[in-house]
C-alpha cells in the first residue's frame, strides 16, 4: 500500500506544473522585451512589431515576427537561467543615462514581469541574463525587417 501511495505521489508531482518554467513547448508563449535607453527599442512577438529608437530622430515600428524556432530558442533559454524565478526588479550596475531591459512574458495564460535596471557586472546571474538578451539582440538584428529599417542618428550622453 505505501509503495502505491509512493507511485501515485511521484505521478501527480511529475504532472503537475509548478510554475511558468515546467513546460517543455508551451501551448502558447509570447514576449515583450524592451531594452536601451529608456527602453525605447521595444520587440513585441503578440503585435509582431518591433520599436527602434532612432535617438534624434524619434522611432520606428515595422511589423516583425520570430520564427517558431527563434522562439523556442528564446524560452529554452529562459527556462536554462531560470529567468521564471527571478524578482520582478532586479538592480544591475547604474549607468548614465538610464538604461536597462524589461520583459513581460505570456506563457499559457500566465504572466509575468521583469525590469532590470542598468548593465551588467561579472556574477553568474548578470552574464546568464546578459547571454539571454544578447542572444534575443542579435536574433532581432539578423531579421530581414530590422535591417530596412532606418539607422539610428545621433548618441545619447
Amino acid at each position: 500500500m505505501k509503495y502505491l501511495a509512493g507511485l501515485l505521489l511521484v505521478a501527480l508531482i511529475s504532472c503537475s506544473a509548478v510554475g511558468l518554467e515546467q513546460e517543455e513547448k508551451p501551448a502558447a508563449f509570447d514576449f515583450v522585451f524592451s531594452y536601451g535607453v529608456a527602453n525605447k527599442n521595444v520587440l513585441d512577438t503578440l503585435q509582431g512589431t518591433y520599436t527602434k529608437d532612432l535617438v534624434k530622430k524619434g522611432t520606428s515600428t515595422t511589423e516583425l515576427s520570430l520564427t517558431e524556432n527563434e522562439k523556442n530558442q528564446v524560452h529554452t533559454l529562459m527556462k536554462e537561467i531560470g529567468l521564471f524565478g527571478y524578482p520582478n526588479e532586479v538592480e544591475g550596475m547604474n549607468i548614465k543615462p538610464s538604461s536597462g531591459y524589461t520583459f513581460q512574458i505570456f506563457l499559457n495564460g500566465k504572466e509575468q514581469n521583469i525590469h532590470w535596471k542598468g548593465e551588467f557586472n561579472e556574477t553568474k546571474t548578470h552574464r546568464e541574463f546578459k547571454r539571454l538578451t544578447d542572444t534575443i539582440i542579435e536574433i532581432i538584428r539578423n531579421n530581414e525587417a530590422y535591417q530596412a529599417m532606418p539607422k539610428s542618428d545621433g548618441y545619447y550622453e
